[in-house]
């Protein structure tokens, strides 16, 4: 069933061909098929994909447990947030390192058996399919094809060490455990090792998890060469004891054009950005730990009580990150609103603050630059500059957006600035560090702020709609190109009311939406999960 399919690591979830997947939360729906049993079994084909290997990793970061468990970055987001419940050798994910003055390596077996995939066509699928079932569904993916195996990682641990220790600490364990393959069944797992190798396996603990059924689980190095000669066997000659490891799924609109499907994902540097704040939160835990056992803390209760305030304190901030994005990824992969209806803000143009060249107009939503006007002389005026203020101030969070015509020829910007901007002299926003200034001018567009400037070529797409979101309580403020992805960001302490100005040569017009309008192809950014990076 040729498509555009997605790839998927099982992580332990029981899919079957036929079962239901939404993509936009990665949720398997165990309950029911899209066809009978019948049907599954007479288009269906299953054929031998036999093969074996071993990595090993001194590495306990998420992009290397991703790694080994073929894990792309959309589906290791969803786990990141909790969106995901693993199992079976996908537990390894949920393993960390209790401090950081402790040596760890992995060693990972990984085999397949077989592949088994759906051989009807497209206009069969469709003849077989029930379209209502399809249209009434909240997923967005069907199972067409399954690659079976399994699994299984060895995780050896050594005891909390001294800093100094730590590197050769794991060197050592690192030589030793690439032996493990080369020990025959009938050698004692001691054979091949110096007196000094023999005495280091006894000073590190073992952890298993895998998609084996074991009678029990290995606890020491002797345990884990034994479980390791063990485990092809128990796969089963044909393979009957292996599990789904990777998963085809053909997207349901493929069958019935107004099914549900993914319609974008969160952008790979944000996702980047989001999983080095969580490992560094868990890199401040296992220092934490390190500490909390110091003899020297101990002989300090206040010292030690911060410490474990501190402790429960980056927990708190690491939960609210996760519950932040597993609010909002399925919302931005299934292009919903980012922003509630309660962040766009009805903004005017304040004509007492225009420049004499501006002509305001459409209640003062539109300003146009044109001959001089005879404005009367006002003190918050700007004189110098074809400028123009808004009348609101601005706190919390917020929304808008700013239209601009054709700015091949002449200059045109938006930008946020605090009360106190000077309107007489100096005023060009963004040559102070009272103002931040988004513009256009010739076939670029140009960042300012306190006399540093950033010049870049236009898009293709050109820009004459950006739009302008305001995170006052984090001190943040992003521009965007409407029809290109994420443009700019400030983060500052802004601690003032800001107000929205405007500066242009042509005319300008600020959109005003009661109801939130961006999506994710417009947008492209989880802005809100950064107030939390």
């Amino acid at each position: 069933m040729a498509s555009d399919q997605m790839v998927v690591a099982a992580l332990g979830r029981p899919f079957a061909l036929g079962m239901l997947y939404d993509a936009r939360n990665d949720k398997l729906n165990t309950a029911f098929t899209l066809w009978d049993k019948i049907t599954l079994q007479e288009y269906s084909e299953k054929r031998p994909q036999q093969s074996s290997a071993y990595e090993i990793t001194t590495s306990d970061s998420v992009e290397s447990k991703s790694f080994l468990l073929d894990i792309n970055s959309s589906l290791k987001a969803s786990f990141l947030c909790g969106l995901v419940e693993v199992g079976g050798s996908a537990s390894y994910l949920n393993d960390k390192k209790k401090y950081h003055r402790q040596s760890r390596v992995t060693f990972q077996y990984k085999a397949t058996s077989m592949y088994e995939q759906l051989t009807m066509t497209d206009l069969k699928a469709k003849n077989l399919q029930l379209q209502e079932v399809i249209e009434k569904c909240s997923e967005t993916h069907v199972v067409t094809g399954i690659l079976y195996g399994a699994h299984a990682f060895f995780v050896f641990d050594s005891e909390k060490l001294d800093s100094n220790s730590v590197q050769d600490i794991q060197g050592g364990m690192e030589a030793v455990i690439k032996k493990i393959p080369s020990f025959s069944l009938e050698a004692k797992a001691d054979v091949k090792l110096s007196d000094e190798e023999k005495a280091m396996t006894k000073t590190f603990s073992c952890k298993f998890y895998g998609d084996f059924i074991l009678e029990s689980n290995p606890a020491t190095f002797e345990d884990a060469v034994k479980t390791y000669q063990r485990l092809p066997k128990l796969l089963g000659e044909k393979g009957e004891n292996s599990v789904p490891v990777k998963v085809w799924l053909t997207p349901l609109k493929d069958l019935v054009p107004t099914a549900l499907d993914l319609k974008g994902d969160i952008c790979v540097g944000l996702l980047r950005k989001a999983v080095n704040a969580l490992e560094g939160m868990r890199e401040i835990e296992m220092r934490c730990n390190d500490s909390l056992e110091e003899k020297m803390v101990e002989k300090f209760p206040l010292l030690k009580k911060k410490l474990s305030r501190f402790q429960h304190l980056c927990n708190d901030y690491t939960k609210k990150l996760q519950q932040t994005m597993e609010e909002k990824l399925p919302s931005i992969r299934a292009d919903n609103v980012l922003f509630s209806p309660s962040d766009a803000c009805d903004l005017n143009l304040d004509l007492d603050t225009a420049n004499s060249y501006l002509i305001l107009s459409e209640g003062n939503k539109t300003a146009t630059y044109g001959s001089w006007q005879s404005y009367p002389d006002r003190p918050q005026r700007f004189d110098e500059y074809n400028q123009v203020l808004c009348r609101e101030g601005l706190t919390g969070q917020h929304y808008w957006e700013v239209e601009w015509s054709d700015c091949s020829n002449y200059g045109v910007g938006v930008a946020l600035a605090y009360r106190g901007i000077k309107r007489k002299a100096e005023s060009g926003f963004g040559y102070n560090h009272l103002s931040w200034y988004f513009g256009m001018k010739g076939s670029n567009f140009r960042i300012w702020h306190n006399s540093d400037s950033e010049t870049k070529p236009l898009p293709s797409t050109q820009c004459s709609r950006v739009g302008v979101f305001l995170d006052y309580p984090a001190g943040y403020v992003s521009f965007f190109n409407y029809n290109n992805p994420h443009s700019h960001s400030f983060k500052h302490l802004i601690h003032q009311y800001v107000f929205i100005l405007v500066n242009l040569n042509i005319l300008c017009h600020i959109l005003h939406f009661q109801e939130n309008v961006i999506t994710f192809e417009q947008f492209k950014l989880f802005c809100v999960s950064i107030n939390y990076l």
